[in-house]
């Protein structure tokens, strides 16, 4: 079967649709992908993190990981405390948004790593998962307002 550009391009879409990655992370990422610039989509990835993480915990001028230590503080941390179960957990979360920054964002910043398809994808899909949990928090903290104000859901 041949198929032109549009063809293409309309199944590309079908495909990123049904993917299961938040929708601004594909709008970001799904082109550096799909022509092989990896270590852009990597690094866009993680700016949406870093923009995310900031408006969740209100933290404009902190980036990568002092504004993941102060999200996932065990002690003190706003998402922290939302997220995590316990202390442990607690400091995995910041362990693992932390270490996400360390690894992968801060090398792409600074220079090419030079990320395959499979690291690339991979390393995407980490960042979705961190969303996620990102926006969970957010509809948990709203919920628990919520509720604190009188109103049961």
């Amino acid at each position: 079967m041949l198929l032109n550009d549009q063809e293409m391009q309309n199944i590309r879409q079908a495909i990123d649709e049904r993917s299961g990655l938040d929708a601004e992370l594909l709008n970001r990422c799904s082109d550096f992908l799909h022509t092989g610039k990896y270590d852009e989509a990597v690094r866009n990835a993680f700016i949406l993190l870093e923009e995310r993480l900031r408006s969740a915990v209100n933290k404009d001028g902190m980036t990568g990981t002092q504004l993941a230590n102060h999200a996932f503080n065990s002690t003190t941390g706003p998402l922290a405390k939302v997220l995590g179960n316990n202390e442990a957990e607690r400091e995995g979360l910041r362990e693992l948004y932390s270490g996400a920054f360390k690894l992968f964002r801060n090398p792409t910043a600074h220079g090419v790593v030079g990320y395959d398809l499979v690291e690339g994808k991979s390393i995407i899909g980490l960042v979705n998962l961190l969303l996620k949990m990102i926006s969970k928090a957010g509809e948990m903290i709203s919920q628990a307002l919520f509720c604190k104000l009188g109103h049961n859901p």
